[in-house]
């Protein structure tokens, strides 16, 4: 799996999408020396000018075997979109979020990028498309999951990031690749329902993906589920993306996007019982 990317920074960061897995099964490796490249992961966006953010840095590649035969690639996850010029999410193994000026974008898949058989996994990060520009921003792409886009109302709290794939070629059942949550935009819960801006739906609680996406908010009325990460950062060695930032006091980090979490290759091999029964 690649790196996952970083979230978008300083207004309406949207999140960042989870680097793309592949997962090739019966395939036999000659005895030999494999080179292994581990993707990083993207930094957060910050802030060039007080009224514009950056998106997130992408991902990056991570490569089992580069040249040869049995060459497998993970791509590294698109960067999350920020207000102003960089507002579209960018392409990666799963892209990353629109930020929140209509018409927004979010990144396409791009896995597979490279030659290897096996089954790829990644997803387009989310769209912005709410009427009027300033609401709720679009998750990051995860690899079982595309990034949440925005409503057609006007809501608060921020898009979730994309569900990551659950594998079990390490021996246990593990979630691998959430897409970043977007940033909190005012406030998750206001305190005048039914008036716009509503209460955020329960895909827009700013929660990263399953899979160790990062999540924007701190509200305390909150229950960040597992697997999401608990904090902004997408977690290392998962592939998951990092979640946006947005300069109100309910995220982790007022302006700068969360990094993405590192990438990781794992080689399984079958065991055999040659216990003799008598």
């Amino acid at each position: 799996i690649g790196g996952g990317a970083g979230g978008g920074g300083r207004r309406y960061g949207a999140g960042g999408g989870a680097g793309g897995a592949m997962l090739a099964n019966g395939v036999t490796i000659d005895a030999g020396t494999y080179g292994v490249t581990i993707g990083s992961g993207g930094a957060g966006g910050t802030y060039p000018s007080p009224n514009a953010g950056n998106r997130g840095s992408d991902g990056g590649n991570t490569i089992f075997g580069s040249g040869g035969p049995q060459q497998r690639q993970g791509t590294g996850g698109g960067g999350g979109g920020a207000l102003d010029d960089n507002k579209d999410g960018k392409n990666g193994g799963c892209g990353g979020g629109a930020s929140s000026t209509p018409p927004s974008s979010g990144g396409s898949s791009t896995q597979p990028s490279a030659p290897g058989p096996g089954t790829d996994y990644g997803n387009r990060g989310g769209n912005y498309n709410t009427p009027g520009g300033g609401w709720a921003p679009a998750g990051g792409g995860g690899t079982n999951g595309q990034g949440v886009d925005s409503p057609g109302d006007r809501v608060n709290g921020g898009g979730n990031g994309g569900d990551g794939v659950q594998l079990s070629i390490s021996g246990t059942a593990t979630y691998y690749g959430g897409g970043g949550g977007a940033s909190v935009y005012n406030t998750i819960n206001p305190s005048y329902p039914p008036a716009p801006p509503q209460i955020a739906p329960a895909n827009h609680k700013t929660f990263g993906g399953a899979g160790g996406g990062g999540t924007g908010g701190t509200h305390p009325a909150v229950s960040i589920p597992s697997p999401s990460s608990p904090n902004q950062h997408g977690l290392a060695n998962t592939g998951s993306g990092g979640a946006g930032g947005h300069t109100q006091s309910e995220n982790f980090s007022t302006t700068v996007g969360g990094n993405g979490g590192s990438g990781l290759v794992i080689v399984a091999y079958p065991s055999v019982n040659n216990a003799v029964i008598t």
